[in-house]
């Protein structure tokens, strides 16, 4: 008896794990390029005032990537984000981030919101993206964009929905 109560019990925890698959916040050496003269001499200008990263932390992101970061596809978006990160120049912007999917990697919610649109800084979007910790479940990709609408809803000017 206690050995299928053992089972029984495995078996739970297994299928309540959602295959949840962990990321490392460890990034591949980047030297962004300093884009502030460009847009100090007026070769780069603003169009957009805030923007809003959506990732897919859904269990296809737990897969190995072929390219040149070593990990999941979710440690390359990570990475990606991080090299964008460092490439923002210092311009008065805001950002926020939402992740979808589905299990203990988003607290059994189809989507969570890593970070409220609020005044960009990059040490505050670096801690966004390094809460981006796991990946798990389906690709409830439309209950994120509804959900995204209603995050920034209330914000004025142009938004750069990546």
């Amino acid at each position: 008896m206690n050995k299928k109560l053992a089972l029984t019990i495995a078996i739970g925890i297994t299928l309540l794990s959602g295959c949840a698959t962990q990321s490392n916040n460890s990034f591949q050496a980047f030297q962004a390029q300093d884009l502030n003269a460009l847009v100090k001499s007026g070769q780069l200008v603003q169009k957009t005032d805030s923007f809003f990263v959506i990732n897919d932390s859904s269990s296809s992101m737990s897969n190995s990537y072929q390219g040149d970061v070593a990990g999941t596809k979710l440690d390359a978006e990570k990475d990606l984000l991080n090299k964008f990160n460092k490439t923002i120049p210092a311009i008065n912007l805001n950002s926020g981030l939402r992740s979808f999917g589905f299990g203990p990697c988003l607290s059994w919610s189809s989507s969570v919101l890593n970070q409220p649109l609020q005044k960009y800084s990059q040490a505050g979007f670096n801690n966004a993206i390094t809460s981006l910790t796991c990946s798990s479940g389906g690709t409830p990709l439309a209950d994120a964009l509804n959900t995204v609408a209603q995050d920034i809803s209330a914000t004025p000017g142009n938004i750069a929905l990546i």
